[in-house]
């Protein structure tokens, strides 16, 4: 659930019944880039580049151990990056001035430069 600075706390309980009534769970966020989901895989789909581009995993590995079987997540980040589309990704980070390697705290691996151009 996305709060707006001027929503009525009586809206908020109201949609935070309303997401019970769905059989969901309701986070209350404000508003802000990649909302509250993005901004958690943002996390692990960064690890997972470096674990792969470390060697110390493949991407098959890496979206298994992500994934339903093991970690519950409805896929690995790599398949999810696949049926998003690279490009998102890519532009995401591009909008955030994350594309140019002096701008990041971390250079890229290939891999994940890869990934962009894909």
């Amino acid at each position: 659930v996305v709060v707006p600075q001027m929503t009525a706390p009586t809206t908020i309980r109201i949609l935070q019944t309303l997401t019970k009534q769905i059989h969901k769970i309701g986070v209350t966020v404000g508003n802000g880039p990649g909302f509250v989901g993005n901004r958690m895989i943002a996390r692990y789909s960064s690890e997972s580049v470096w674990v792969v581009a470390e060697g110390k995993a493949t991407i098959q590995q890496v979206d298994a151990a992500i994934g339903p079987t093991f970690f519950g997540m409805t896929m690995g980040p790599f398949v999810m990056a696949d049926l998003a589309g690279n490009d998102i990704g890519y532009n995401i980070r591009r909008e955030q001035g994350l594309t140019q390697p002096q701008q990041q705290q971390q250079q890229p691996h290939s891999q994940q430069q890869q990934l962009d151009v894909a």
